[in-house]
């Protein structure tokens, strides 16, 4: 059973004690140790602070403030100015890669992170690093994926050189707004230690690239084989490419992991995702170019088979093997109950269109 502990909810630094009272009372009522947590509803009470709600709430949870030291004061402007600047343009907000997407990956990492292999097998700085990188890895998206930018030939792809364009760019303009002196609140870190997390904190991001998760699977895959029938009955996490490798798999599973999560969140998260690949289909129309896979929104495919795609081809891949490691089938349970409806709806074309699909 995950930790019943109170979380402290530290105070958003413009609220007015009315405002501050709808977020304790509403947190009161709903748990964050709740699989089925609704960040959508929570980000609406919080005013559109969900992300800053949630990172400080979690650093402040697992004492990571105190252990380490972190100004609290730096680590809010952070978070604020995170939050303002979630979308690369703020007067375009994208409807998917957006700060709930960053609260809810977080959220996610935490229920993982309270799973017992993973509690065992964490230090300080990796729970830090993977903390702040669920919260940051899709800091300034543009609402556009790698291969429609190397497509474009996008100033992002030439300054990557078309390798993980995007993740890149998170880790880079993520680390550069945390640096800044209003908000590095890492700075009582030693030289040697601010170095092992910003390794870990680029190394995790990377990892969410998703046409390199083959490579970061077969890895964890083997490592596992490796350690199938061992002494300890699953691999040894104190050695540090290990641990690392687990904290990547936590994150990669949290951020496609929303078939992992009730029916009625899950569906939103797919509504939103397919607008968001349909105004990129939008964007590419206008210029001209090849429309993207899966970004015509007239081109009538069928959305339900879309998402079993996604599931069999990108999710399980990842989840399976981290459910397998972590001694937990619940997580896998609800892929499962969600993929069987998809290939009910698949079949229905007027039960897809009741649920926002048609």
């Amino acid at each position: 059973e995950e930790s019943e502990a109170p979380l402290i909810v530290p105070p958003f630094p413009s609220f007015s004690p009315g405002q501050m009272g709808k977020v304790e009372a509403y947190l009161a009522e709903h748990s964050f140790t709740d699989w089925g947590f609704d960040v959508f509803e929570f980000d609406a009470v919080a005013e559109g602070h969900s992300l800053w709600f949630v990172s400080m709430i979690l650093l402040h949870y697992y004492n990571l403030v105190g252990a380490f030291a972190l100004d609290a004061r730096k680590l809010s402007r952070l978070l604020v100015r995170a939050e303002r600047g979630y979308c690369y343009d703020p007067r375009r907000p994208n409807v998917y890669h957006n700060h709930r997407h960053g609260a809810d990956v977080a959220l996610t990492v935490f229920h993982y992170c309270n799973n017992p292999v993973m509690a065992q097998a964490l230090d300080g700085t990796h729970g830090l690093a993977l903390l702040l990188a669920a919260a940051f890895h899709d800091y300034r998206h543009p609402g556009l994926n790698n291969a429609c930018l190397v497509a474009a030939r996008a100033p992002l792809a030439l300054t990557y050189n078309d390798q993980s364009v995007l993740e890149n760019f998170h880790a880079a303009q993520a680390f550069a707004l945390l640096l800044r002196p209003e908000h590095h609140c890492l700075e009582n870190l030693g030289a040697a230690a601010l170095g092992t997390f910003r390794k870990v904190f680029i190394e995790l991001i990377l990892a969410t690239d998703l046409a390199r998760g083959f490579e970061y699977v077969s890895k964890f895959k083997a490592l596992l084989a490796a350690a199938d029938g061992g002494p300890g009955g699953g691999p040894d996490f104190e050695e540090p490419g290990r641990r690392l490798l687990l904290t990547q798999m936590a994150l990669k599973c949290a951020d496609v992991g929303h078939p992992a999560k009730p029916w009625a969140l899950h569906a939103r998260w797919s509504r939103l995702i397919a607008e968001e690949f349909w105004r990129q289909g939008d964007a590419e129309r206008r210029r001209g170019v090849p429309i993207s896979p899966l970004c015509d929104r007239h081109a009538g495919g069928n959305f339900a088979k879309s998402q079993c795609d996604f599931v069999d081809f990108v999710v399980r891949p990842c989840l399976v093997p981290f459910s397998k490691c972590c001694k937990e089938d619940r997580w896998t349970a609800l892929v499962d109950a969600n993929y069987a409806r998809w290939r009910e709806l698949e079949k229905d074309a007027a039960a897809l269109a009741a649920e926002g699909f048609g």
